[in-house]
């Protein structure tokens, strides 16, 4: 089976080609007359060739090339510019393996923030002073003397309640609480008031008040370590949780 197929396609050919120009359509068919020659021949020698063959030609053609006419001035004629075309952004194939829809912006890689650290634990001390009130606070860093003691009576005269062994004295908060819970203490004077005679479980004969835990007088401290979870804890507080 012997197929010859040409195809031929002139984009934008000139009505008239101006004197001494030779017309792009008379190139092809010259072109397309040598072609044909050299295909007969080679098709003749597929046919006197030995044994059952078959030989199949496609030409085509296709020329992609605008003609633009000169109509004056020395150069005369027609001058062929080749048609290119610049590919948008849009069409450039991304990473991802498939070009974006033509008309659409290329897919840009998203990058997000980077993740905000966990914040690292605080001291039991620093969860103690934090919660305070930012009057009381000025106490931490003060040194001791008559102008701390003052403050803190100062303080303590405006409602304040002032711890008087953490406060003032600069006792660890997690070790100082832990003391009092373990002596049976749930509340202990602020700054200024009367101290307790007798502690809890105990009784003199010549003093016949005695502690009461769930009767603490207003502005009295209260004993606490709730302070303390989730923090750097003091490694002196030693605990026995094994104890029955």
């Amino acid at each position: 089976m012997i197929s010859a197929t040409h195809r031929f396609e002139t984009l934008n050919p000139p009505a008239s080609p101006a004197p001494g120009s030779t017309s792009p359509a008379a190139s092809m068919s010259s072109f397309a007359k040598e072609l044909a020659t050299v295909v007969g021949g080679s098709v003749n020698q597929s046919k006197n060739g030995s044994g059952a063959s078959q030989f199949l030609v496609t030409a085509a053609l296709e020329s992609h090339n605008a003609v633009t006419p000169i109509s004056s001035g020395p150069n005369a004629g027609t001058t062929t510019t080749p048609s290119t075309t610049t590919a948008p952004p849009s069409d450039i194939p991304t990473m991802l393996g498939m070009g974006p829809v033509a008309g659409t912006a290329p897919v840009q890689q998203s990058t997000s923030a980077t993740p905000t650290a966990a914040a690292a634990p605080i001291s039991e001390a620093d969860a103690y002073w934090d919660a305070q009130p930012t009057a009381v606070q000025v106490l931490r860093n003060m040194p001791d003397g008559e102008a701390k003691n003052q403050l803190a009576l100062n303080l303590a005269n405006q409602g304040y309640s002032i711890d008087t062994q953490i406060m003032v004295w600069g006792w660890d908060p997690q070790m100082t609480m832990t003391v009092r819970e373990n002596q049976g203490y749930s509340w202990v004077p602020s700054y200024g008031q009367a101290n307790i005679p007798v502690g809890p479980g105990l009784s003199m004969p010549e003093d016949p008040t005695t502690y009461n835990p769930g009767n603490a007088p207003a502005g009295a401290i209260i004993v606490s370590t709730a302070f303390d979870k989730g923090t750097i804890l003091n490694p002196l507080v030693q605990t026995n949780s094994s104890s029955t």
